[in-house]
């Protein structure tokens, strides 16, 4: 089984009941950590009548050591070991479950049929088999130090602000991500995917003990998750589904138009590449359509745009169900979504479907995931308005171009989602440029420091001038990721960023951060000096070089003290370039 070759297993339970094999409850069994449990159901293939897919649905509600419930869905896993055997067809129906409490917890299966009742939230008759089926095990609290591993800080939740928060070490998460390729998921490696792309400059990142799977594929990708993870980037934007988009090579499903039968072996190999991403600290970014497929769900069901197909509900479903156990992930419903270019699949998703989306996915998923939403083209955003306040929605994947105030359109969104009542995490996940390189300078300033002074939650770096869909090799933008990752290791070694508000116009010529009488984080763009005025007391005031990084050094003052209009003096040197400020109350 494919869990197995991932996570050292514990086997907890092996018995027959009425000549039934019973389940078995496998994993680490620690707190954060993925618990799987293994059903005998109905023999069936990825091609069977009935659907095992959409005609059966199996869900399991697990109870925790204070009462608390969390459901689950299933999914039809052949025989529970396709990523390496290839199998289309078997008896195993699996279960993937991410306990955030040690202790005794229970669980009881709900398998039921009928016509498209996958696509249903409740409801349906017995199928028999596991129907009912129920049993118990023991988790640990987790073992892992703390580290880049996900599984060591906790499920990364929405918890109602403007940063997502790991519920175990109680820690805030900044992004700097990578958002191209676009068509991650376009490996030649994996079942069934008809590409050329190898990622062959990473083969030499792989390490042994690596995941691998079917006599040893798998490296370039997985060694392209090591080489940005050993940059610190925490963050991976990707399709999982472009049947009719850009890239037209990655599906979930055996072939590009089967929505109703999903490859299994393909997805346990993805599972796999995601499951080496948690514990390399890098957060797959689940993008579930994009803009020239936003209708082929509706239109190759219902030969109309309208509404919301049966099959996309199916396919919410099996994403949740397969990879939703990762302890830190996010959910977007769509690249560019909204962007009306054209008639048929690329016809645009209306307010109403963005709402209905949500709603449905949010009631699929077992926990307090981030689910986002993605705009198009980079000069609109009004696709967000209607979306303000509604609880299904915890913040937006951001596409706006680089030329453009960035800083601006952050504190702009930030402030209205704070109106609406419902804190968006606000993330700069597409700044748009054509060309394939945009130029350093702009990136640090325009970009990166632009969206975190504005109160930002993170970017992600995309590569534009067509090269989004070829870019098989992430070293040659290895300078554009330092850079954010510089940044964000700033704020979080030096403040307490989740704290701070951003201020329109606190201090002329600078963006700014700051908590009242305590902490003020002022980034000069354009270099120089700056006047502040600041409550009673001493301050210390240190400079942080955006370009180098290293450590916090002293300019042409050491501290001020408050109670008036100061000056900060100037920055160490090279007075002309962008520098950070940090100004803190002494004791």
């Amino acid at each position: 089984m494919n869990l197995i070759r991932i996570i050292p297993s514990a086997i907890l339970a092996f018995s027959l009941v009425n000549g039934a094999t019973a389940a078995i409850v496998q994993g680490d069994l620690k707190t954060w950590h993925t618990v799987a449990i293994d059903f005998e159901g109905p023999q069936s293939s990825e091609t069977g009548t009935p659907n095992p897919f959409t005609d059966y649905r199996l869900d399991v509600k697990f109870t925790g050591p204070k009462g608390q419930k969390v459901s689950v869905p299933g999914f039809f896993a052949a025989d529970g070991n396709a990523g390496e055997s290839g199998a289309e067809n078997g008896k195993i129906w699996r279960v993937q479950f991410c306990p955030d409490m040690s202790g005794k917890w229970t669980y009881e299966a709900a398998f039921v049929k009928g016509r498209m009742i996958a696509a249903q939230l409740s409801s349906g008759a017995s199928a028999g088999y596991l129907d009912g089926e129920s049993g118990s095990f023991q988790v640990e609290d987790s073992s892992l130090p703390p580290g880049k591993d996900f599984r060591s800080q906790g499920r990364l939740a929405y918890v109602g602000e403007h940063f997502l928060q790991f519920l175990g070490s109680k820690t805030h998460f900044l992004k700097a991500g990578a958002n191209s390729p676009e068509v991650f998921l376009e490996y030649q490696e994996f079942d069934g995917t008809p590409s050329n792309r190898t990622y062959p400059s990473h083969i030499k990142d792989w390490q042994s003990g690596d995941h691998t799977w079917r006599n040893g594929k798998g490296k370039g990708i997985i060694g392209a998750i090591n080489y940005l993870s050993s940059l610190n980037i925490n963050a991976l934007y990707f399709l999982t589904m472009n049947s009719y988009g850009d890239g037209k090579q990655a599906w979930p499903w055996i072939e590009r138009n089967a929505i109703l039968s999903y490859d299994c072996s393909k997805l346990d190999q993805w599972d796999i590449v995601f499951s080496h991403m948690t514990r390399k600290g890098v957060m797959p970014h689940f993008v579930l359509s994009e803009t020239e497929n936003e209708a082929f769900f509706e239109i190759r069901e219902r030969g109309r745009t309208s509404g919301f197909a049966n099959s996309r509900k199916v396919y919410y479903r099996e994403m949740v169900a397969r990879f939703g156990h990762h302890p830190a992930v996010t959910w977007n419903i769509g690249e560019e979504n909204g962007w009306a270019q054209g008639d048929g699949y690329h016809t645009a998703n209306t307010d109403e479907q963005r709402i209905l989306f949500s709603a449905y996915l949010r009631k699929l998923l077992p926990y307090e995931d981030h689910l986002v939403i993605h705009n198009g083209p980079s000069t609109e955003d009004w696709i967000y308005i209607p979306l303000l306040g509604n609880k299904n929605y915890t913040g937006a994947a951001f596409q706006w171009n680089y030329e453009e105030d960035i800083y601006a359109k952050t504190l702009e969104w930030r402030n209205k989602s704070n109106e609406a009542g419902q804190p968006w995490v606000f993330t700069l996940d597409e700044p748009y440029v054509k060309y394939s390189k945009v130029p350093i300078d702009m990136w640090r300033k325009n970009v990166v420091w632009g969206n975190l002074m504005a109160g930002g939650a993170g970017v992600e770096l995309y590569i534009g001038g067509g090269d989004d869909l070829r870019v098989q090799d992430y070293r040659p933008y290895e300078e554009h990721y330092r850079t954010a990752v510089r940044a964000i290791e700033f704020l979080k070694t030096h403040t307490q960023y989740y704290g701070l508000q951003p201020s329109e116009n606190f201090v002329e010529n600078t963006w700014s951060l700051h908590k009242a009488n305590d902490t003020y984080v002022l980034y000069l763009p354009n270099g120089g000096s700056a006047e502040i005025t600041l409550p009673e007391g001493k301050f210390s005031v240190q400079w942080f070089d955006p370009q180098k990084g290293g450590d916090l050094q002293f300019g042409s003052r050491k501290s001020v003290s408050g109670g008036k209009l100061v000056s900060i003096g100037n920055p160490p040197h090279s007075k002309d370039s962008d520098w950070v400020c940090l100004i803190r109350k002494q004791p």
